[in-house]
């Protein structure tokens, strides 16, 4: 059985909800597209597209804790 990604990253990260009508300017050094998805939308494609491990989890969590 693999090690969870965790333990290869130990790291202490915390999720915020922000309310923000504003334009978001992404950091190109960074970020490689940005866009706001539908919750829906964004489970439907945590199995197919590449994530930063630490925020994978991080939303798994949340998911499991029943939003």
């Amino acid at each position: 059985m693999p090690a969870p990604c965790w333990a290869d990253n130990p790291s202490w990260y915390a999720v915020f909800e922000v309310v923000w009508d504003g334009p978001i300017r992404h950091q190109a050094e960074e970020i490689a597209w940005g866009a706001f998805m539908p919750e829906d939308e964004l489970v439907g494609v945590l199995d197919e597209w590449a994530f930063a491990p630490d925020g994978l989890e991080a939303f798994r969590r949340y998911l499991a804790r029943g939003r």
